[in-house]
């Protein structure tokens, strides 16, 4: 989790912080580095589900209305 050291607009988003990588092609593409990215790329309404469920439904949503419209 992303902690800023001083208070932030961003403080209270539910961001990830990547783990920064060396290599420029082949660490990029590990889970450890896009994974938080692709989580702080979410709506903060996504990311701030509690449910497992409830969480599935609204990303498959959000993916759908991404990749069609």
């Amino acid at each position: 989790m992303y902690s800023p050291g001083r208070t932030l607009r961003s403080t209270n988003k539910l961001l990830l912080k990547p783990e920064t990588g060396q290599l420029a092609t082949y660490g990029q593409r590990s889970f450890s580095i896009q994974a938080p990215l692709l989580w702080n790329n979410l709506p903060f309404s996504l990311r701030s589900i509690t449910s497992v469920n409830s969480f599935k439904e609204k990303l498959k949503t959000h993916l759908f209305t991404l990749a069609f419209s």
